[in-house]
């Protein structure tokens, strides 16, 4: 029973972990069920190694007590081993209590060992996650950089090109030959500029008159219409 609550408690562990570096390097954990299942599988995999170390150590420290028991049998002679027990020589009870006392303590011992080895390997793991981290976090910035430059690259890139290749405004309705040409004068050659212009500006700009009958409204939204 012990051996499956310990199982499952460093499955949960092994999940949770894997869940929080998962979301740490973008994964979508949620929506993946092979990353989910995987995290499972080693989870159960980790529980089972920590089971299988701490009954290898167990079973290790019952030999060690064998061993013990069959060397000071070996090494007392007969007659020590049929003699009376003199007053002065503990009794078997408590002799037995001794060795008993002395093999805890061997077990205690070489578990104490087995407990710094694995929390050796656990800092060891620990680090190894820090220094992925870092190396990943480091990765990120340079890939972010660079989609920047490039971004800014291709932005330069389509305002020259603009600039070389404007959009024909007579698709606008109201917009002819003669105002695309004075548009093209103010500067207004793409669809995007139309859109982003005040209408009372543009019209001062253009000499429109008020009694008119120019929407340059209408031409704004219709360029937006365009986009």
């Amino acid at each position: 029973m012990k051996s499956i609550r310990l199982i499952l408690i460093v499955a949960v562990i092994g999940i949770l972990l894997g869940y929080f570096l998962g979301t740490f390097l973008g994964f979508e954990t949620l929506q993946n069920r092979a990353y989910l299942l995987a995290l499972l599988a080693f989870g159960m995999l980790l529980g089972f190694l920590i089971d299988w170390l701490l009954e290898e150590a167990s079973h290790r420290n019952r030999q060690l007590a064998q061993q013990l028991d069959q060397l000071r049998l070996e090494s007392a002679s007969p007659a020590q081993l049929h003699a009376p027990t003199p007053a002065t020589i503990a009794p078997p009870a408590q002799a037995n209590e001794i060795v008993a006392t002395r093999a805890l303590t061997d077990i205690l011992h070489q578990q104490e060992d087995d407990l710094k080895t694995l929390r050796q390997h656990l800092d060891n793991t620990q680090q190894k996650m820090l220094t992925l981290r870092d190396e990943t976090t480091q990765q990120l910035q340079t890939q972010q950089e660079a989609a920047q430059h490039q971004l800014q690259s291709l932005r330069l890139e389509f305002e020259a090109y603009m600039q070389t290749h404007p959009d024909d405004l007579t698709k606008i309705k109201g917009i002819g030959a003669v105002f695309q040409r004075k548009l093209r004068d103010l500067g207004v050659n793409t669809f995007q500029q139309l859109a982003e212009a005040d209408p009372d500006k543009l019209r001062r700009l253009l000499g429109v008159k008020e009694w008119q009958k120019v929407d340059i409204a209408g031409w704004i939204a219709q360029s937006k219409d365009w986009l």
